[in-house]
Order: structure tokens, then C-alpha cells, then sequence
């Protein structure tokens, strides 16, 4: 997402020290929102179309960060949508540069 101004149309701009926004200069109304601090994301704020009637704010905001083979990973996150709380995920399992091959990534369930 960082790297969204790559894409035409597109448009990076850091609010304040720890919030960055991204936004579709081409007319577009949509525009994702990433709160960071110590160096990590806490929240990403953006648009969800619906099948009807306007789009909902989302938030997803995570939580628990915990180091895995030198990556920090949240281990909860929470999901808001309009305001209420709509899921809470906490991660079970985690696997960073397990030397996986891209064969096992093409396996179909």
C-alpha cells in the first residue's frame, strides 16, 4: 500500500509523523488511512463497498505484536465496520521464510 503512488492516479501523503494517506487523485473518493507508532502499523482506516447504499468506513486496528524469525507480527486483530465491531482474529500459527517452494503455494485444496 506504501508504494501506491507507483500506480497512476495515485497519491501518498503523510498527515503527521505517524499517519499516512493514501487517496485516488483521479476523481475517486476512496482513501486508506495507516496510523503507525514505534515503527509499526496500529490501524488502517479505509472504504468497504456494499451491494447497495453508500460504502462503510472499515477499521482494522492490531494489536499484540510479537517477534517471528526476526518479523513482527500482530497477533490480534480487530475489525470495525461503521463503527461496531464486526470480527476479532488472533493468530494461532505463523511461519516467516519457512523455505517454502513455490509448488506448495500452487497446491489447490
Amino acid at each position: 500500500m506504501l508504494l501506491s503512488d507507483r500506480i497512476a492516479g495515485r497519491k501518498v501523503n503523510a498527515l503527521d509523523d505517524n499517519t499516512v494517506e493514501i487517496s485516488d487523485t483521479g476523481g475517486g473518493d476512496r482513501a486508506a488511512g495507516i496510523e503507525c507508532r514505534n515503527g509499526l502499523p496500529q490501524r488502517l482506516l479505509y472504504e468497504v463497498a456494499r451491494a447497495s447504499g453508500p460504502p462503510i468506513p472499515e477499521e482494522e486496528v492490531w494489536a499484540d505484536f510479537q517477534e517471528v524469525a526476526g518479523v513482527k507480527v500482530p497477533q490480534k486483530t480487530t475489525i470495525m465496520q461503521g463503527g461496531r465491531k464486526f470480527a476479532e482474529m488472533k493468530l494461532t500459527e505463523c511461519k516467516v521464510n519457512s523455505g517454502i517452494q513455490l509448488q506448495e503455494l500452487q497446491k489447490q485444496p
